[in-house]
């Protein structure tokens, strides 16, 4: 919702103000209260003491303490008086401002919207405003009548005078959950009360329907009212219908209504009724503008805007969007007259049809049975002439209506068989392209209803295991836990002080520096002894206030505190969110749901265009070019897996252009689990099209949390950010120019100019208002202070978003609500179906680009851990299998062939590699695009080579490292830089390796040596490798004893071989690899390797 500073520039209102408008306390309230809170407890202290010690005198003292209490709560009623007295002016400015700004029809519908709400928020206010100062009023006339009756204990324990409306008290316009005792009906007496002796009681003065409503709740069940009536600020009427109005409003729910009377030709707006409630309705938000609704007609609507006591609201028909994105026209359904398709039927059914849809209960080749409301209806599907033909109405019981049927989004007109044939068939535009996508439809649903009572729905196991795994992460990562050495301890009442290393203590801060109370627990002997209260870094200390100090015993003089500090998981969160909002249906798409489900059942369904690609780039393979052309003319999903250099991000750039050159309206998402492929794309879009883009005003937009995360310097310019500085400076450069004109226009007026330049004077000052409001909307610090339907509104205006999965979730950015025509998904294989799933549910086609036979999605790191110490089995976890298995696998392996390909010819490598990578793992589908010249190779004879290494790795907590490997590293590091030196070239050095501890090792030592000028080196471990390649790889096996299942891994070899673009060296002990023993579903892939070399003469 906009904020009322960037709708009401130049209002000028109170801090007081404003914390009123929200029922948020002042700071100097707040102090107040504490201060008032303090000196009360101190007087109630003494009374007590006194009270004790000289009971003969208690009436005495009470009296003397009442003053002073009494004394001190007029003081703070004055006070609050004093400091609210402006509110009223302020709020009556703010009400007239909003007035005059929803008279002004420039204004756009998220401007309106914010509008009303911000109406109805300051007539709360208002009317909060005046019950405060009846509130204060009986506040001191309580105070008084205790006073007179001398119930001083009484006075001792009255409430604090509030400095906001106590939540109990009662005003017009409050909306309250009750229960049924709490409001009187018919006038009853007894109920109905509270302690500030008003009154709740219920509309049924003539109204049986109130009563009616309140009886349909249980004693104990709760539901909204609307208080909406009073004549003496005592007695207050409070209606039940209206609550369930504001419900659905804050539900969105549809209700149904009927007109009050039967409409008039051309009337502009109609009178509806919800329960004796009268609502309106516009033409303009009628599903069908120039029908004229009867009496007894009845249909479904939602609430569009409405007042702050609901006297006029206004509802709209218009919110069912997927009418409007499947349908786009109507499917024709003829009939004639005859005993079986009776007349009184027909009428009865157009009736029916103005609320309800069709539902779908079976079909066969021919034929379609639908059933609405008492009716089944008998068709015959005519394909050639693209309509249905009725046949026969019966009439049945509306029990007939299974679990199998399903609501028809589209809409089916009847029309009798003459005046079709006579009139509308030579109007029905684009008929078979409609007919043929209901049909489609039709087919699609009843195939996925029959797969899914055959499977018992246990499709969606997969995405209930995911639940359980996204909460059983947030369970276990709420807390980061580490030890910390404390020297001694001292106690200071029921402090306990410890004395730790200040250097110690520091290594630490950050992991409890701004940490709220309560976040950072203390545990000693596995007992937890506390929350940590305060902490010195100069002094070294930590403190916590143990409420049963006493009861420790035995604490160490110097031991070990475990300290667990609650962490937050924002990215676990959104991931639990897009599993939440898919089960819920809250997706752009829902065919894709269905498709995501069950994947078998998908089927290619065309764009039904006629566009000829001409392909940009030039370079394009056949293979590249048949599987753009695929994904392009696909409407709903489409999945592309791209082995190591086969050109992913070449054919994502076509894809984009392509899109945007045939609908320069499409909106384009970009997204993927890592940065670095989201800037991939982006660079090449931005470097290729530059001219193109700036020539037709297209745009990109980049989301990341800083500059630092973006990869190339050209596409910094793109954050959202930046973009936001600049889009402020040229919107203030137009307003410049709108000002001047204006003001020339102004100062040149004269009575006898012509009516065309008065017109343009006219527009020009329309323009200018139009801009200083739009001005005071955008015109903040931070692109996040901007409102969020201000912020959605700019964000969609881009061509083209890139942003990593979760990133696409960011609130603050208003991209929650942000939908897409495409959404690209690159690296697909690498991101969980969570992860997945948030940009999927925002688009109307999704296109997976990935490989899943190269590494599966960044888990757990608590469960990486327990991988990386080779003994799976230590994964006491149920749903393991779907950790080791990406969803873009998944569904890789169910989609059919129609949906699906595979990017065959890879660039990167070169042919010996490229075939030995295709032999392993891609079942010799992976070709070599070209043969590359290797007269600049370190060897050119051997691309690929095993160095042998003896000796014993070691181990290192969970991982491992082999200190022989490391040093024929770096004498084959050595021998490479020296070849280099004389060829005078630089190239590139990727040394990877399976385990964290010889990574660790292996940078150190190079990095201490720091002999190797002309190689740029870059060493991790096979994870972290993944979208890198490197001139020449060097891979360190480390194992020479043990189970090798863990760098049997297929898709962690996979990555490790195929990042080379020139020479590939295996580092380890040949002999144990090659003879390694190995699981019986596992195959020693190093075997293979080796066999490969000799076979191949390589080494």
């Amino acid at each position: 919702m906009l904020p009322l500073a960037a709708i009401l520039a130049g209002i000028s209102i109170t801090a007081t103000a404003a914390s009123w408008i929200y029922n948020n306390m002042t700071e100097k309230e707040k102090g107040r209260q504490v201060g008032l809170q303090n000196d009360l407890n101190d007087l109630k202290n003494k009374f007590d003491i006194r009270q004790n010690q000289h009971n003969e005198n208690l009436n005495e003292l009470a009296r003397n303490n009442f003053n002073t209490i009494k004394r001190k709560f007029l003081e703070e009623v004055a006070f609050f008086k004093e400091e609210k007295k402006e509110i009223k002016n302020d709020l009556d400015k703010l009400a007239i401002a909003i007035e005059r700004e929803l008279k002004n029809e420039a204004i756009s519908p998220y401007q309106r919207q914010s509008l009303l709400e911000n109406r109805n928020r300051i007539e709360d206010a208002k009317n909060r405003l005046d019950a405060y100062w009846r509130y204060l009023d009986w506040f001191k006339h309580k105070l008084d009548n205790l006073a007179q009756y001398e119930k001083y204990e009484d006075i001792l324990r009255l409430e604090l005078p509030q400095p906001l409306l106590p939540e109990e008290y009662l005003y017009i316009g409050k909306l309250a959950y009750i229960i049924k005792n709490e409001i009187s009906v018919n006038g009853d007496q007894s109920i109905g009360w509270n302690k500030y002796d008003q009154k709740l009681q219920l509309n049924d003065y003539h109204n049986k329907t109130e009563v009616d409503v309140l009886n349909s709740f249980d004693d104990s069940q709760e539901f909204m009212i609307l208080i909406d009536f009073t004549k003496n600020n005592k007695h207050f009427n409070a209606s039940a219908i209206k609550g369930i109005l504001y419900q659905h409003i804050l539900e969105n729910m549809s209700f149904e209504v009927h007109p009050v009377r039967n409409e008039r030709q051309n009337q502009e707006r109609i009178n509806v009724v919800y329960k004796d409630i009268r609502l309106l309705l516009k033409r303009d938000d009628k599903l069908y503008p120039f029908k004229r609704y009867k009496e007894y007609d009845s249909f479904e609507v939602k609430i569009k805007e409405f007042d702050l006591l609901l006297k006029e609201v206004f509802v709209t028909e218009k919110y069912n969007e997927i009418i409007k994105e499947i349908s786009g026209g109507t499917i024709p359904c003829i009939f004639q007259i005859n005993e079986n398709i009776p007349i009184d039927c027909i009428e009865k059914i157009e009736i029916s049809l103005q609320s309800n849809s069709f539902q779908a209960v079976s079909s066969s080749q021919n034929h379609l049975t639908l059933m609405l409301d008492k009716y089944e209806l008998f068709f015959e599907i005519d394909k050639n002439n693209h309509l249905l033909v009725l046949h026969k109405i019966v009439s049945i019981d509306t029990s007939r209506l299974t679990s199998s049927s399903f609501t028809i989004p589209h809409e089916i007109l009847l029309i009798e068989n003459s005046l079709y044939y006579d009139r509308y068939k030579n109007f029905s535009l684009n008929q078979e392209v409609l007919f043929n996508e209901f049909i489609s439809f039709l087919n699609d649903q009843f195939s996925y209803i029959d797969y899914s009572s055959k499977t018992e729905h246990k499709d969606f196991d997969f995405f209930r295991k995911w639940q359980r795994i996204i909460e059983y992460q947030i369970e276990n990562n709420s807390f980061e836990i580490f030890k910390i050495q404390y020297i001694k301890y001292d106690r200071d009442d029921l402090i306990l002080i410890f004395y730790i290393d200040s250097h110690t203590l520091k290594e630490h801060e950050i992991k409890i520096k701004d940490k709220k109370p309560k976040e950072v627990t203390l545990e000693l002997n596995s007992i937890n002894i506390g929350f940590l209260d305060d902490y010195s870094l100069n002094e070294g200390l930590l403190k916590s206030k143990i409420e049963f100090i006493d009861q420790l015993s035995d604490i160490p003089k110097c031991g070990t505190l475990l300290i667990k500090v609650k962490t937050h998981q924002p990215v676990l969160q959104k991931q639990k969110k897009a599993l939440k909002d898919f089960a819920s249906s809250k997706i752009v798409n829902n065919d894709i749901k269905q498709l995501l489900i069950s994947p078998s059942l998908t089927q290619h369904k065309p764009l039904n265009c006629d566009c000829q690609l001409t392909f940009k780039n030039k370079n394009l393979t056949e293979n590249q070019q048949e599987i753009i052309k695929k994904v392009f003319n696909e409407k709903n999903i489409f999945l592309v897996q791209g082995p190591p250099g086969t050109g992913k991000t070449t054919i994502i750039k076509e894809l984009i252009y392509q899109t945007i050159k045939h609908d320069k309206y499409s909106k384009i998402l970009i997204v993927s689990q890592q940065n670095v492929a989201v800037d991939n794309v982006l660079d090449g879009i931005d470097r290729e099209n530059r001219e193109w883009f700036a020539q037709e005003g297209y745009s990109i937009i980049r989301v990341a949390p800083n500059e630092d995360k973006i990869q190339y310097e050209n596409i910094k310019k793109y954050t959202v950010e930046n973009w936001f500085v600049k889009y402020k400076e040229a919107v203030i450069i137009n307003f410049i120019h709108l000002e001047q004109n204006k003001n020339d226009n102004k100062n040149s007026f004269n009575s006898k100019l012509s009516t065309s330049f008065r017109e343009i004077n006219e527009q020009n000052i329309k323009l200018y208002e139009f801009a200083v409001k739009w001005l005071n909307l955008i015109y903040k610090p931070d692109f996040r202070d901007v409102d969020n339907e201000i912020k959605e509104l700019l964000i969609s205006k881009h061509q083209i978003l890139g942003a990593t999965c979760v990133g696409l979730a960011n609130k603050s950015l208003g991209l929650d609500l942000v939908e897409f025509d495409t959404a690209i998904i690159d690296e697909a294989g690498r991101a969980t179906a969570p992860e997945l799933l948030i940009p999927i549910l925002r688009a109307k086609k999704v296109i997976l680009i990935g490989d899943h036979n190269q590494l599966p999605p960044t888990i757990d790191r608590k469960l990486l851990e327990k991988l990386d110490s080779d003994d799976e089995n230590d994964l006491s976890f149920e749903d393991l299998e779907i950790l080791k298995k990406s969803f873009f696998e998944e569904l890789f392996e169910k989609i059919p062939l129609s949906n699906k390909a595979m990017l065959n010819e890879q660039f990167r490598m070169p042919q010996q590699i490229g075939s030995l990578t295709s032999s392993l793992f891609y079942d010799e589908k992976l070709r070599n695009g070209h043969i590359k010249e290797t007269n600049d190779f370190i060897c050119p004879k051997n691309i690929i080579k095993w160095i042998d290494v003896n000796g014993f790795h070691k181990k290192d907590g969970t991982s491992s490292y082999n200190n022989m490997e490391i040093d024929e590293i770096v004498t084959l590091l050595g021998l490479i830089n020296s070849f280099l030196e004389k060829k005078g070239l630089i190239k590139s050095v990727g040394i990877i390796t399976p385990y964290s501890a010889q990574k660790l090792r292996l940078k150190n030592k190079i990095k201490a040596l720091n002999l190797f000028s002309k190689l740029n080196i870059k060493t991790d471990t096979v994870d972290s490798f993944q979208g890198e390649e490197a001139d020449i790889v060097i891979y360190s096996t480390v194992k020479t004893y043990g189970n090798i299942s863990f760098l049997l891994d297929r898709k962690r070899l996979n990555v490790a071989i195929s990042r080379t673009k020139e020479n590939l060296f295996f580092i380890g002990n040949k002999n144990f690899f090659y003879n390694a023993k190995t699981e019986t579903t596992e195959v020693n892939l190093f075997k293979k390797i080796i066999d490969y070399l000799e076979t191949s003469n390589i080494t």
